[in-house]
């Protein structure tokens, strides 16, 4: 039960940095703060690469009903990390672009 409840907690970290890392790209990108993308690109592979590792490896240790409780923890972290993503993106870029005279950037439309 232990080893269960440290992988929900695991996967739930690694699913919330995944997502958090996509959306906050994905907001790069339509603000075009080009600055973050590499980073941000370097953080969601080895989140994403760790992530599957951890489902793998429960499924195949533990079965899948254990896999069934890993993918709740993984789902409530994202919606966590993707609304969180959404509310920080504006205050974490005003930060590190404030030397930038437009910092208040439309998003490009399509």
């Amino acid at each position: 039960m232990d080893s269960l409840l440290l992988t929900c907690l695991l996967g739930g970290a690694l699913s919330f940095i995944a997502v958090f890392l996509k959306t906050f790209q994905a907001l790069n990108i339509q603000y075009r703060r080009y600055l973050f993308i590499i980073p941000t690109s370097y953080g969601l592979s080895l989140s994403d690469i760790f992530l599957g590792v951890v489902a793998a490896k429960t499924y195949m240790t533990l079965g899948a009903q254990a896999a069934l409780f890993v993918a709740l923890s993984v789902g409530t972290a994202n919606g966590i990390g993707c609304l969180l993503a959404m509310h920080s993106h504006e205050w974490i870029t005003k930060k590190i672009y404030k030397w930038d005279k437009k910092v208040d950037k439309e998003p490009v439309k399509v």
